[in-house]
């Protein structure tokens, strides 16, 4: 089957803009999305239903509020605080699975390079790939808590021991 909706390659040519890099990189993009995609939609449904039912948001339509302040401020507020938390925590798998995609499509990466070094037995660069990639997870991981305290202010309240 042959559409040539998008470029085999994940490499634009030198001197190409950035939409045309962008173009470039939504195949190689698509099976990292699309694999954490339904998960995160599922969740995030899960939580809207558990949100919507919730004593909170009845008592924000008793009060009279704007229908669209209600799903912003309580309803998306809320529903969003567990899917913030496993999106961060997903950071590590797509990781992985950028190894994976850069091989397939030839991109050179953090992935092509950890790949490389492993084939070589470069020990050193091996090393620094994997200490980039674990840096990259922990900021990620960062991040995710800093959003989440954003999200609910019950986890700013939280002291640590």
């Amino acid at each position: 089957l042959w559409l040539n909706w998008f470029p085999i390659s994940g490499v634009a040519p030198d001197g190409t803009g950035f939409w045309t890099h962008g173009y470039y990189l939504i195949l190689p993009a698509l099976p990292l999305v699309l694999n954490l995609s339904g998960y995160i939609a599922r969740m995030t449904r899960a939580g809207v239903i558990e949100a919507i039912a919730a004593d909170y948001t009845r008592t924000a339509v008793l009060k009279g509020l704007e229908r669209r302040e209600i799903i912003f401020r309580h309803v998306l507020r809320n529903a969003l605080t567990p899917t913030v938390a496993v999106l961060a925590t997903q950071t590590g798998y797509m990781l992985g699975g950028l190894v994976v995609i850069e091989a397939l499509f030839g991109i050179q990466g953090l992935g092509n390079l950890v790949l490389n070094a492993a084939k070589a037995r470069d020990f050193p660069m091996l090393e620094a790939g994997v200490l980039v990639m674990a840096a990259i997870f922990v900021l990620s991981a960062a991040a995710g808590d800093l959003l989440l305290a954003l999200l609910d202010p019950r986890q700013r309240r939280r002291t640590s021991p």
